[in-house]
């Protein structure tokens, strides 16, 4: 997650450096299972002599690293890199961190504080247009499509539009719920680190909101077909409470290699 500015990886937007090697086998760890100890040190070693160059990324790719191993401590070192810098970018990148933990609360609050300080920073709110939608964040999706809009005279669909009045009787807190909800399902049975993008679609009157997991083995994808199932329970639960109708609103996560 520190960028290039990667589409669909949910993960990057620190711009282009000598860090970029790092960056390189950051996104290869990602994937994997357990870090290879040599692979490991030799990480580490990188980030400390990177340390004295640019401290403040060092620490925001230590900081991304310990969150691919489920390390709090990562958020240590996001906490340094802030300091020294508090840009749009650590603030995103941070998030998606917070994401990877689990703390989808938290992640929130850093994806907003990004949006502030990116006013006209294209780059970062296409990232936090993808961002805001897996979290239903109807208000601060709005923002960023008519804002993009604007900067780049374009036209960005916006269907988080009809699902709000749709679904969710044009109430923005009850859809963000909704959202903060389906994420604490997901990340119950899968790391965050192994969804590589969602995909959205309409057909007839059924919205799908589609995770796409990548799955190493038969322990995964049995993980997505547990995770399917409580998703299920838990959009039935939340649409009893509420009085809602939700019957066309399908919300999956879907396996591949």
């Amino acid at each position: 997650m520190i960028s290039r500015i990667e589409e669909n990886s949910n993960m990057s937007a620190i711009p282009v450096t000598k860090a970029s090697s790092i960056q390189e086998r950051l996104h290869n760890a990602r994937f994997m299972k357990e870090i290879n100890p040599f692979y490991l040190r030799a990480l580490n070693k990188d980030l400390d002599d990177l340390e004295n160059v640019e401290p403040d990324i060092s620490f925001a790719l230590r900081g991304l690293l310990l969150a691919y191993q489920g390390d709090l401590e990562s958020l240590k070192y996001w906490n340094k890199a802030i300091a020294l810098n508090s840009s749009a970018e650590h603030y995103y990148n941070f998030g998606v961190c917070c994401n990877v933990l689990g703390d989808h609360i938290q992640a929130l609050s850093h994806f907003r504080s990004a949006l502030e300080l990116s006013k006209t920073n294209t780059g970062i709110l296409h990232l936090l247009r993808s961002t805001f939608s897996n979290f239903y964040a109807y208000d601060e999706s709005k923002i960023i499509v008519e804002t993009l809009n604007r900067l780049e005279k374009k036209s960005y669909p916006f269907y988080e539009d009809k699902i709000f009045a749709k679904f969710f009787g044009s109430n923005s807190q009850l859809m963000l719920e909704f959202g903060l909800g389906t994420l604490s399902v997901i990340s119950k049975h899968i790391p965050f680190k192994w969804i590589l993008h969602k995909e959205d679609g309409l057909i007839e009157d059924r919205h799908y909101s589609i995770n796409i997991v990548k799955c190493l083995n038969n322990d995964d994808v049995e993980r997505v077909a547990e995770c399917n199932a409580e998703l299920s329970e838990f959009i039935v639960d939340f649409e009893e409470k509420h009085e809602l109708n939700l019957e066309n609103l399908y919300i999956t996560c879907e396996a591949t290699e």
